[in-house]
């Protein structure tokens, strides 16, 4: 998982690169109206992170993720196409949406695969791919800002078409590589399939069946949960923050 997950995430990462590359100037698009094309991807995730885990109840995981990758590339692939500032907004928007489902998904599935002591190591590594992706974006991005730009392709948008590009392919393969319920995941032996249903079942893990939703609206009065998201969001504000301005400010303070 963590292969197809390295290329998505470096998607939430191209607008810095991108804005080196004449992304404001070409659009054209004002520094106000830049960082709220930015920050719509945000709000597309927060909103969609409270329902898309609730698909792959019903859902084959492995079909939900891998389409979530799918159109995720398809819709980075559309900003290269935006044309302004309100179709920036609007891309960047369902990007966020799209994210949602792949990022808080993946940790998911870990949940209905593998017991409670077992999560925390596996999430680690999964969580590892976005400094990862940070440590070799920036090489993709200055390969294309070497190519010779035309007036009917500008780096910028061969940025997003690549990147895009390479999710469609990842989430295609993903259709195949990744697992499913324990009882249900194809590539495993029976005997394999019963070990994992018997670990889960020894863990007191449902791992399919419908949603309850008392029992949700019980766990969002729970003071824990909202403690973790304020830390986890904390993190992501400060991490992407970080990630996609840091082009913007290093090429700032070099023609100084």
């Amino acid at each position: 998982m963590e292969i197809p997950a390295k290329a998505c995430f470096e998607l939430t990462r191209v607008p810095g690169n991108a804005a080196l590359m004449g992304i404001r100037e070409d659009l054209p698009l004002s520094s106000y109206e830049f960082s709220t094309a930015v920050s719509m991807f945000f709000v597309g995730t927060c909103i969609a992170d409270l329902f898309t885990n609730i698909g792959m109840r019903y859902i084959r995981p492995s079909l939900y993720l891998s389409c979530a990758m799918i159109i995720w590339g398809v819709v980075a692939i559309l900003q290269a196409v935006a044309g302004s500032a309100s179709g920036m907004y609007a891309v960047r928007f369902f990007l966020g949406v799209f994210e949602a489902a792949f990022i808080s998904g993946a940790p998911y599935m870990t949940t209905i695969l593998y017991p409670k002591a077992e999560w925390g190591r596996r999430i680690s590594v999964y969580l590892s791919a976005t400094p990862f992706a940070g440590a070799f974006g920036g090489w993709i991005a200055y390969g294309v800002s070497q190519i010779e730009s035309t007036r009917r392709l500008r780096n910028w948008q061969a940025l997003f078409i690549i990147e895009g590009i390479l999710t469609i392919v990842f989430g295609v393969l993903a259709i195949w590589v990744l697992p499913d319920r324990p009882h249900n995941t194809k590539w495993l032996s029976p005997r394999e399939r019963d070990v994992a249903v018997y670990r889960m079942m020894r863990d007191g893990n449902r791992t399919h069946g419908k949603v309850y939703w008392k029992v949700l609206l019980k766990q969002l009065q729970d003071w824990r949960l909202w403690v973790n998201i304020f830390i986890y969001m904390g993190q992501v504000l400060s991490t992407y923050t970080i990630s996609t301005f840091t082009p913007i400010i290093v090429a700032t303070m070099v023609s100084f």
